[in-house]
């Protein structure tokens, strides 16, 4: 699957409200939140890691330095 945009996730979002994703680091941290998840009974939530999002170079920058 080929990345999205900070701005394709946006209108997705907006175009679909009743969507619910959570975004990890890795495959470790998507494992513990799905197991998090499930034992809450959070079904319909669903838990990505972070690369699948393009996130330009200036946006991590200005996270870096916050």
């Amino acid at each position: 699957m080929e990345p999205r945009t900070i701005e394709e996730l946006l209108a997705l979002y907006e175009l679909e409200p009743a969507l619910k994703d959570v975004f990890v680091e890795g495959p470790t941290d998507r494992a513990f939140v799905e197991s998090v998840l499930r034992y809450a009974g959070l079904v319909n939530v669903q838990v990505n890691e972070i690369e699948l999002v393009d996130i330009p170079d200036p946006v991590l920058a200005r996270i870096a330095t916050s």
